[in-house]
C-alpha cells in the first residue's frame, strides 16, 4: 500500500509539475548577492533602495536574516494569473532558497502592482511566531501607503 501511495504522489507531482511549466510559470530574475532587491514594477524610488539594500545589509551581517524585496508588475505576466499571491511567493522563496538550511530566517516581501497584492513570506524557522507582526506590518505601514499613492515610502517602511 506504501509503494502505491508513494508512486501515486510522485505521479501527481510530476503532471502537477508538468502544468506549471507548460502554463508558463516564472520567476523574476533573482537579486544578485547582497542587492536585496528585484525592482520590475519600478515602484521603488533611487534613494529608497538605497536605504532598503543598507537595512538589509545589516540585518544580514547581523542577525542572518536576509530579505528579500520583489515587485513584479503583475502575477499574469509570470505564468500565475488567477493564482493567490501566497501560493506564488511561497514558490518563489523556495525556488529561490531564501535563508540558510540550517537557519532559515528569509524573508520575501513580494507586491504585484497590477493586482493589487502583497504578501510578506516567512522562512520555515519563523514558525508562524511573527504572523502577527507581519499582518501589523501590512495593515499599518504598506497598505496604507500604498492606497495614499505612497509605494516606495510603503515598501521602505515595510523593511
Amino acid at each position: 500500500m506504501k509503494r502505491t501511495t508513494g508512486f501515486l504522489l510522485s505521479a501527481a507531482l510530476l503532471v502537477l509539475a508538468a502544468d506549471l511549466s507548460a502554463a508558463g510559470l516564472r520567476y523574476p530574475r533573482r537579486p544578485g548577492k547582497r542587492q536585496f532587491i528585484v525592482d520590475e514594477a519600478d515602484l521603488i524610488k533611487p534613494e529608497h533602495e538605497q536605504e532598503i539594500r543598507t537595512i538589509c545589509d545589516k540585518l544580514l551581517t547581523e542577525k542572518a536574516v536576509p530579505i528579500i524585496v520583489v515587485t513584479i508588475r503583475s502575477l499574469a505576466e509570470y505564468g500565475a494569473g488567477g493564482w493567490d499571491i501566497r501560493v506564488y511567493a511561497q514558490n518563489l522563496f523556495n525556488t529561490w532558497g531564501i535563508g540558510f538550511k540550517k537557519w532559515n530566517h528569509g524573508i520575501l516581501l513580494l507586491i504585484s502592482k497590477g493586482d493589487r497584492k502583497a504578501r510578506i513570506e516567512l522562512g520555515n524557522d519563523w514558525r508562524h511566531q511573527k504572523d502577527d507582526e507581519c499582518s501589523r506590518i501590512m495593515n499599518e505601514s504598506l497598505i496604507p501607503s500604498f492606497k495614499a499613492g505612497d509605494y516606495s515610502g510603503g515598501i521602505l517602511l515595510a523593511v
